[in-house]
């Protein structure tokens, strides 16, 4: 029968091996990523001006986090719009035609109903309540993960779009019976 100094010995025998294992592995894998990747670039401001004119627009190429104007010109030209606040928030007041689609839809297999209708080659900005609000990045990741490469982040969220007077509208989701 093994005495209490070979158990113990097995036992910092087999720590040794897990702990060796799990170094291997981290050092051999990528570390996941906690933010989400940001999508192909796309170029606003374009337009049939010139580009040596001095009255050319300046194009600016977006990346994951945008500014209200860059949201509002991707909304107008056509983009998804998700809105990853609270079902009270969102009922409360949202940017029109917005899906509700919070990360914790994904993780509770109930993000079909607004994916049904969203097509993920088709450009989509999220937002949240902005600010320090995590929710936004968190649903873009969940998107990305799920197919929908094409997303953007709304940085100032909700309450910048509100304040802009731009089209907003209240109650629930227009999928939902």
């Amino acid at each position: 029968m093994p005495t209490l100094p070979t158990h113990a010995g097995r036992f910092a025998l087999i720590a040794l091996v897990g702990i060796l294992a799990g170094l291997t592995h981290s050092a051999i894998h990528e570390p996941l990523k906690l933010k989400p990747d940001a999508p192909p670039p796309l170029v606003l401001g374009t337009s049939n001006t010139p580009a040596t004119s001095p009255d050319a627009p300046q194009a600016v190429t977006l990346g994951l986090d945008i500014t209200l104007a860059q949201a509002k010109q991707l909304v107008d030209a056509g983009a998804h719009v998700v809105d990853a606040r609270s079902r009270e928030e969102f009922e409360a007041g949202h940017i029109a035609n917005s899906f509700w689609l919070p990360a914790n839809l994904f993780y509770e297999g109930k993000a079909q109903d607004a994916l049904n209708f969203m097509d993920p080659n088709t450009r989509i900005v999220i937002y949240c309540g902005g600010g320090a609000c995590d929710a936004s990045h968190n649903t873009a990741k969940m998107l990305q993960e799920n197919g929908y490469k094409l997303t953007h982040v709304l940085t100032d969220g909700y309450p910048a779009w509100s304040a802009a007077n731009y089209p907003t509208a209240t109650g629930k989701p227009f999928y939902e019976n």
